[in-house]
Parts: structure tokens; sequence; C-alpha cells
């Protein structure tokens, strides 16, 4: 019998994550951490991976019905995202592989009818 090859009769091989354990405690308890937060951290990815693929924020999905530009007045109000341009499109942009358009011009007539009163108070908005 080889010593440096343990075998499960003697229990070797079982017992090396109790003494790893033992011997670095801090780093098992940053292991023990990150495992009990893994499922939380991934609850997230699936929302997060739809929001980019539709290129919208959460803020947006939870207050659609207070932003103009998510309303599309012609069809009954229905949800309309104006920033969506396509899954692989959406991804190329989030990635820093497309270039970024500038949105904020994208409403700027729209803001200039209703006049400098109007427009802080529609920025300010919460």
């Amino acid at each position: 019998k080889d010593p440096s090859c343990p075998s499960l009769s003697d229990g070797a091989v079982l017992s090396w994550p109790f003494r790893v354990a033992f011997q670095f405690p801090g780093s098992t308890f940053v292991l023990l951490a990150c495992l009990a937060y893994l499922p939380f951290a991934l609850s997230f990815l699936f929302p997060q991976t739809r929001q980019i693929s539709r290129n919208i924020t959460t803020n947006e999905i939870a207050n659609y019905y207070r932003y103009e530009y998510l309303r599309d007045n012609k069809a009954g109000g229905i949800f309309r995202n104006p920033f969506d341009r396509g899954i692989v499109n959406n991804w190329l942009e989030f990635l820093g592989l497309r270039e970024v358009h500038d949105w904020t011009n994208l409403f700027a007539a729209d803001l200039a009818q209703m006049g400098s009163a109007n427009t802080q108070k529609l920025v300010f908005q919460t």
C-alpha cells in the first residue's frame, strides 16, 4: 500500500475538507458566506439579462406609467420602449462593442414646446 495515496477505508480522503476548514477558518468562513450569497446573486441574473436584452432599466419597468416616452398614446397608452434596438444590438451596446446613441435629444423638441418651467418640472419629477 502506497502511503502517499490514501484509501477510502482509512477515512483520509473524506477528512481533508475538515483539516482545511480547521487550518484556515477565515477562508472557510468566506467560502461559506459566498456559497450562502450565491442563490441571491443568481436570482438577479435572469431579470438583468432580460433588461439588457430589452435596453430598459429597473426604474423604467417599475414606473413606466409615469414616463410619457414609454407610452404609445396613438395605441391607447400601451407600453412602448423607444430605446429597444433588438437583442443583439442592445447587447453589443451594453458590452461597449457598438457606439452608444445620444438619447438626450430624442424628446428635445417636445421639451422645448413645453417651456422652461415645465421642462424643469419634468426632469426633476420623482
